[in-house]
């Protein structure tokens, strides 16, 4: 027995030639060197928000690898070794251990560490959507959490920790942190204690449904409303200015009138504020 320490790296070629007195011959075998590298990674960032993606970039391998296994915290997942490059997003907030072993034919893994925080979100809560009435109390709307982001900003363009609402509407806070990372949510303010006109009615005497009447929701400001019913060639049908009345029961002069479409026009009065209204109502048999 004899042996041989091959250096450097590499395949080497080994030749055992055996000599007799008349004849000789020639065994070859090739044996493949590893070479132990320390192959390393580095990050694009080390601060990300959720959802933005970080490239991890390999460096130093040769051609002695044959794996690569990432670990992101107990996660593991497999890599091509073609690939020196690696493109991942993390969903989830917090600090990351992440680790590189990489895998040779003959010496041991190597294993490289870094590590990365993925930042919180935050947190935008403008509490559920709301109304606004006439004569009534404006709405403040602010972001309920606690613990205010490092910037935010409404879709109205202002910078304050609350803004004022009178007019209905969607309105939209985006909250940013430090690191810019951003969330939005949006509340919509909705036009009530205004009038609520139904599209259609059925006047067949069953209880429900039977008057064609907008109704004025929570209106304490309401001191008019002029309601007027006319067919399709323009014959007025019902009139009425009562606040109170149950509205139009689909008769004129006390004959039931077609199931057909009809024509509304409405002025509705609340305080110094006036609206008109015109429209179809359908009257279904």
């Amino acid at each position: 027995n004899t042996s041989y320490t091959a250096t450097p790296a590499g395949t080497h070629e080994i030749y055992l030639v055996g000599q007799g007195a008349v004849c000789s011959d020639t065994a070859r075998r090739y044996v493949t060197v590893d070479e132990r590298i320390e192959v390393r990674f580095s990050l694009s960032d080390e601060h990300i928000c959720p959802g933005q993606k970080v490239q991890l970039n390999i460096f130093g391998a040769n051609a002695s690898v044959v794996s690569y296994v990432w670990t992101f915290n107990e996660e593991q997942y497999r890599h091509a070794i073609a690939e020196n490059a690696l493109s991942r997003a993390f969903d989830k907030s917090g600090a990351f251990r992440i680790g590189l072993r990489t895998g040779f034919r003959a010496c041991p893994d190597f294993m490289a560490f870094d590590s990365l925080f993925v930042e919180a979100l935050p947190v935008v809560d403008l509490g559920p959507d709301s109304f606004l009435c006439f004569k009534g109390s404006p709405i403040i709307l602010e972001n309920k959490y606690q613990l205010l982001p490092f910037h935010q900003e409404w879709n109205t363009g202002a910078i304050t920790p609350r803004i004022i609402v009178t007019d209905p509407g969607k309105y939209r806070l985006t909250a940013y942190t430090a690191l810019g990372c951003a969330q939005t949510e949006e509340i919509e303010i909705r036009k009530d204690c205004y009038i609520d006109i139904p599209n259609c009615f059925t006047p067949n005497g069953d209880g429900h449904n039977d008057f064609f009447f907008p109704r004025n929701l929570l209106s304490k400001g309401l001191n008019d409303i002029h309601i007027q019913i006319f067919n399709r060639w323009g014959q007025l049908l019902f009139e009425t200015r009562s606040i109170d009345g149950r509205g139009w029961d689909g008769k004129w002069n006390g004959r039931d009138q077609p199931a057909d479409v009809y024509v509304y026009r409405i002025t509705f009065q609340a305080g110094d504020i006036q609206e008109h209204y015109k429209g179809n109502i359908s009257l279904l048999r």
